[in-house]
């Protein structure tokens, strides 16, 4: 089986390992990736399950507007040094790197009610990634929007899941005319390749 992504990255004839998702997210978002190097940095909730660290469906979540903003103020103001977060959408959050990295991930939707450990950033600057994960953790644990939904009885955000990494530089193959899609994902990728556009 493929997610979505893979998919997406097989029909256009992208290498899905190196594929720049998130700058295509962004594309798809109606704004402009430049040439900067983006990382996906999806909300997320993670739950013990048999003793291992879950990632639920983070469109289950249900996060208001207020609550990605603060949230997302607060990562900006603890993690410049690293780059900057943009939200395309209540559960798509990008991130604006200062330095491209080096490291192998997996589409959320890859990961998606598995154990996460497997499937945690990988290669030279993964213990780095992984190091910066748990910091944002710590982060997002205090934070009073999460003491708020926690005290509602509703699943707390408690991480962020960093997939897609890259920049988006040169034109991808046009192999279709015409895409239909309201995905930000499926749009970037259109777009990316100069096909039209529309949901």
């Amino acid at each position: 089986p493929a997610t979505l992504e893979e998919t997406l990255a097989r029909l256009y004839g992208i290498p899905a390992d190196s594929a720049p998702f998130a700058a295509l997210r962004v594309a798809g978002s109606g704004c402009d990736p430049g040439n900067a190097s983006w990382i996906c940095a999806d909300p997320v909730h993670l739950r013990f399950a048999r003793q291992t660290l879950v990632l639920t469906d983070n469109h289950e979540l249900d996060i208001t507007n207020d609550e990605a903003t603060q949230l997302v103020a607060a990562l900006n103001d603890s993690f410049a040094d690293i780059g900057e977060f943009a939200v395309a959408s209540l559960d798509e959050w990008n991130l604006r790197l200062k330095r491209s990295p080096q490291v192998l991930t997996h589409p959320l939707a890859q990961v998606l009610g598995r154990n996460i450990e497997q499937f945690l950033p990988s290669g030279p600057d993964g213990a780095e990634w992984r190091r910066t994960i748990n910091e944002m953790q710590m982060l997002l644990h205090t934070h009073p929007v999460n003491q708020a939904r926690e005290a509602e009885g509703r699943p707390v955000v408690n991480s962020v899941w960093p997939w897609g990494a890259g920049s988006l530089v040169g034109r991808i193959e046009a192999r279709y005319t015409d895409v239909f899609a309201d995905m930000t994902l499926a749009r970037g990728v259109a777009l990316a390749s100069g096909s039209r556009c529309a949901t």
